[in-house]
């Protein structure tokens, strides 16, 4: 396929170029092209892709379109590219031809470019021939089809007669003649349109592709407007060149070069046969006349300051014909309308501000010949000498006004039409009245059965679905009702209620049809309108509908802390999807507060006297976060940890029974199926649901399966963009609303996917909307909420390997504490406290057994789910650790994960490539992830663009982390920051967070004395703090 471009610059202002892509290359069997072709090197390599001047002619030649003048050229032009302006990035229309994603492009090259060049005026032929073409051997990329936009409008501009002589001094002693643009108010605004619109590649500022966004709009002007005025002024040269008129131009004439006759060819495009005498001299009496009459261009100016409107005039009865009428409007008064009929009429109509009768009578035609290229109603009406309007049948009507009324609105015909069809305030619907079942529960489920029945409301009129159907005039799209006229698309109405009368053939409606149904409904394209005749039956409309009013509920009095308004609004948001018996999805962006949210949510439903235990799943790497969040937040709950080789079995439903909550996590979910199952838990808690996105795993299935009143699934990443995971969140929440997996795939998954239908996305946006609450951290209401540094602790579980060589490390450090004296024991301490911390961080860091992967550390895994949240969110952010050869096993880890280059900094790293790294980083194009060594970067560095700052390992002085993390959060930073502290749950450095939490911002001798102060400790106090405990660890 053939991929062709067009580019224009003002500096060669009658020319116009045409370049083009071959898709038929292929990169893969030919890697040299990736920097040019083989031969000797041009000053700027050649476009790997494109086709040959010849090539690209020969195709214009079989097609029937080559201009019959042009020339063969070669183009530099600063495209998009990659590794240094090594390797090209193509256009997106030839990567979308191939199925491949279009690249991002990291900086502009200068490449050159085969290409064709041709007269202004073949512009309009080549464009048309293409659009013609009946194969699919070639698409015109985004370039050329605005291109063509433009040449449609210029000679729309012809067409209408809107352009006029002009001059243009040449100094102070003559003029040269040419035409200019005179266009209307609404040809202005299809200029204007073309300006705002114009793709940065057509802007030629320094080269095609890059442009100076601060001259963006000086040069998108200037470019459009020279190719307009340039296209008008070649297409009437040819055009008149093509017809001349013969003015007997013998030598005697032309050696006398008169000034009408100079004006004469230089209108005519032949001015070059005056060679440089073309110039009229300003000062000459006959020069001066011209001035002044192309300043004032009378009647033309006149003419082209008046509008057409049309007028539509409802009939008093039914049957009867509409009447069109036809009215001129200047356009700088718009409540000035003169009626046609007093046009012809000759009636009392002149006034200083208006035109003599004979221009209004010329405009009129003008504007109605104009009219008559696109409506055969207008053209009709021209057979008689005086036209004032014309007649229509309700049917023709409709035609009209669908297809004629566009048409004239977009070459400035204005028409004017009944409020009942410009505002649609009121349409045909079928009104489904829905009321609770006397047998319904107070709290309804998807399995709750609803009362029904239907009605066809026409504005005011209401018939039932048999009186509908049996409606005469219902074959007409416009029919009349008791208040007036009314659209009525009868066929489409009849095709929905039939459907549903197919569907729902009984008196009463399943709850899960009825929230599908009624979410698909709010549209305002939708025949269909379900209303609550009682207060249950409208809070379940609503709620589906996703409005329904989330009254603040009262934070429990044994709730320990204060949640922002946002998170109570969170908490109400869960607190009113289990009242109504529906699961909901809290997917908050990361560090909003799902947590507290949740822990609000449960202790209300404890408060409510609702019975029996609820399970909260999660991932093993945040178990001991969750533990020490419901401590901090809701102590009054009695929680179990179900987890360990320890955990309770024989007796877990006695356990599960005599607690708020049990916290378990995913791998244990499907481990103790059967005991877990055996429960209806009161709240079903999913936190990081994307964990069962793959429904058909042993994981998901057992999750699936567990019983409970309630669910809520809590994620912080946007599963409306990942399709699988929504459905299987949402099969979770709610099973069945969506669907089965396969009527999923093919109604919504593979139209978005695949075909990319807005339609079928809002249409599933609708349908998840009242299940799902998501607020971002860029959302003006949060922003609001939220401090401009915002700190949060991340408790991780350590791995059964990592439990293991800690606890051996303590072993040892007791005995030796024991008998070691002096600096022997000190030496002793300060060695063992960094093999914990390396431990705690990830076992390879002690062991030097070079065996890296993240799976042997608990903090390693959580910290790329967090950096996965990031990614998606399009953030960027920084890792700090205290340990170089920690960061350099992050940077592999991360880079391994995400298939993306991580950039790393440490004592190692040179100056310029520091400075270099941070330039990238500092870039929106750049790398999203920066691991740094504290001492290496904690000072010193400016990078605002991340607002994520990650302290994996904790150190002893707050100021050092402070002062790290004031690397993103400073002067020039424009988002709020982000800061996680990691820390590893019961080992040494939950007891450096205590104290820490408790030392910020004092300048106490503990904390600037480092680790030093333990080594002073009995041994009795520092097993205290060494010593692993409540240890939460992942298994495998």
């Amino acid at each position: 396929m053939i991929i062709l471009h067009g580019l224009y610059s003002p500096v060669v202002p009658d020319q116009f170029i045409l370049f083009a892509e071959d898709t038929t290359i292929n990169l893969e069997k030919n890697p040299a092209l990736r920097r040019g072709r083989k031969g000797e090197k041009p000053a700027s390599p050649l476009h790997p892709f494109s086709l040959s001047s010849v090539d690209l002619s020969l195709c214009l030649e079989r097609w029937k379109i080559l201009p019959s003048r042009f020339d063969e050229t070669v183009c530099n032009l600063s495209l998009p590219s990659r590794e240094m302006g090594k390797t090209l990035v193509c256009s997106p229309e030839y990567y979308l031809n191939k199925g491949l994603e279009v690249p991002r492009a990291v900086s502009f090259s200068e490449w050159s470019v085969p290409a064709l060049r041709f007269p202004l005026e073949y512009v309009p032929q080549v464009i048309s021939g293409i659009k013609n073409l009946t194969d699919d051997s070639c698409v015109m990329a985004e370039s050329l089809q605005y291109w063509a936009s433009v040449t449609q409008g210029g000679l729309s501009l012809i067409a209408s007669g809107h352009y006029l002589p002009a001059y243009r001094m040449n100094g102070r002693s003559g003029f040269h003649v040419l035409w200019d643009l005179h266009p209307v108010e609404y040809e202005h605004e299809m200029i204007r349109t073309f300006h705002a619109a114009i793709p940065p590649f057509c802007i030629p500022a320094t080269g095609f592709g890059v442009h100076d966004p601060g001259l963006h709009e000086y040069q998108a002007q200037a470019t459009v407007y020279t190719f307009l005025t340039s296209l008008v002024r070649r297409t009437i040269y040819e055009a008149l060149v093509r017809q001349p008129v013969d003015l007997h131009l013998t030598p005697a004439v032309m050696i006398q070069q008169t000034i009408p006759l100079i004006f004469y060819l230089s209108l005519t495009g032949q001015s070059s046969l005056l060679g440089l005498d073309s110039l009229i001299p300003a000062e000459h009496g006959d020069g001066k006349r011209l001035i002044s009459w192309m300043q004032k261009p009378a009647d033309n100016k006149i003419i082209a300051k008046m509008g057409l409107v049309l007028r539509v005039h409802e009939p008093e009865r039914e049957g009867a014909s509409w009447l069109i009428t036809y009215e001129l409007r200047p356009v700088d008064d718009l409540t000035c309308l003169i009626p046609a009929a007093e046009i012809w009429s000759g009636g009392d109509i002149l006034s200083e501000t208006l035109p003599s009768l004979r221009i209004l009578e010329e405009t009129l035609l003008q504007e109605l010949g104009r009219g008559s290229a696109v409506s055969n109603s207008i053209l009709v009406s021209l057979s008689s000498p005086a036209p004032g309007g014309f007649t229509l049948s309700t049917p023709d009507l409709w035609t009209f006004l669908t297809h004629d009324v566009p048409l004239l609105k977009e070459i400035g015909i204005e028409t004017i039409v009944p409020s009942w069809w410009a505002e649609r305030k009121s349409k045909p619907v079928i009104r489904i009245r829905v009321s609770r079942d006397p047998s319904a529960v107070t709290c309804f489920g998807l399995e709750t059965v609803v009362r029904f029945d239907y009605e066809v409301a026409l504005g005011d009129e209401i018939l039932t679905p048999e009186e509908f159907l049996q409606r005469t005039d219902l074959k007409n799209s416009i029919i009349r009702t008791g208040d007036g006229w009314m659209v009525c698309q009868a066929g489409d109405l009849e095709k929905n209620l039939r459907r549903l009368q197919d569907a729902y053939a009984g008196e009463t409606l399943p709850a899960v049809d009825l929230l599908r149904l009624t979410a698909l409904a709010d549209d305002e394209e939708s025949f269909i309108e379900v209303i609550g005749d009682d207060s249950w039956s409208q809070d379940l409309v609503m709620s589906a509908k996703g409005g329904a009013a989330l009254h603040e509920q009262e934070i429990p009095s044994s709730f320990v802390g204060v949640l922002r308004p946002y998170q109570v609004s969170g908490f109400s948001f869960l607190l009113a999807g289990a009242e109504r018996g529906l699961g909901v999805c809290l997917a908050d962006d990361m560090g909003l507060g799902k947590t507290p949210q949740t822990i609000a949510y449960l202790l209300a439903r404890k408060d409510a006297g609702c019975s029996g235990p609820s399970l909260l799943v999660c991932p093993t790497s945040v178990a001991g976060n969750w533990e020490r969040e419901l401590h901090r937040f809701a102590p009054s709950l009695s929680v179990y940890i179900h987890h360990g080789t320890g955990r309770e079995k024989s007796g877990f439903s006695d356990m599960a029974s005599a607690h708020d909550l049990v916290i378990t996590t995913y791998p244990l979910a499907s481990r103790d199926s059967d005991l877990i199952t055996a429960i209806r838990w009161n709240s079903l808690i999913l936190d990081e649901a994307q964990n069962v996105k793959n429904p058909r795993t042993k994981q998901s299935r057992s999750i699936f399966l567990i019983q409970a009143d309630h669910r809520i699934a809590l994620t912080g990443t946007p599963v409306e963009n990942r399709l699988s995971e929504l459905w299987s969140i949402m099969q979770f929440l709610n099973p069945g609303y969506l669907g089965s997996a396969q009527q999923f795939r093919t109604g919504y998954a593979v139209p978005i996917e695949k075909d990319g239908s807005q339609e079928k996305a809002e249409e599933l946006r609708r349908l998840i909307r009242p299940f799902m609450l998501r607020r971002l951290k860029t959302d003006k209401n949060i922003i609001r909420d939220l401090p401009e540094k915002m700190e949060s602790r991340v408790f991780v579980t350590l791995t059964r390997e990592q439990v293991t060589l800690y606890q051996a490390i303590v072993n040892d450090v007791k005995q030796a504490a024991e008998k070691l004296t002096g600096i022997a024991r000190r030496g002793m301490i300060l060695a063992a406290l960094t093999k914990l911390k390396q431990i705690a961080d990830h076992p390879s860091l002690y062991t030097h057994d070079g065996v890296t992967g993240s799976f042997r550390s608990g903090k390693v895994r959580r910290l790329i789910e967090m950096l996965e949240e990031v990614s998606d969110e399009g953030d960027a952010a920084i890792i700090f650790t205290q340990f170089a050869s920690f960061a350099t096993l992050l940077q592999g880890a991360i880079e391994e994960h995400f298939h993306s280059p991580v950039l790393l900094l440490t004592g190692r790293t040179r100056r310029h490539t520091r400075e270099d790294m941070i330039a990238r980083f500092m870039k929106p194009e750049g790398p999203r992830f920066f691991v740094i060594s504290l001492k290496a970067g904690g000072t010193g560095l400016n990078l605002t663009r991340a607002n994520h700052v990650f302290h994996v390992d904790r150190w002893w002085n707050p100021a050092v982390e402070d002062q790290a993390t004031d690397r993103a959060f400073r002067i020039g930073q424009i988002r709020d920051v982000q800061v996680h502290l990691m820390v590893a749950a019961g080992t040494l450095e939950e007891r450096i967070d205590d104290v820490l939490a408790g030392k910020r911002g004092l300048a106490t001798e503990i904390l600037s004395s480092g680790e030093d102060w333990l080594t002073s400790l009995s041994t009795k106090e520092l097993m205290d703090v060494i010593t692993l405990r409540d240890a939460v660890f992942e298994e495998y």
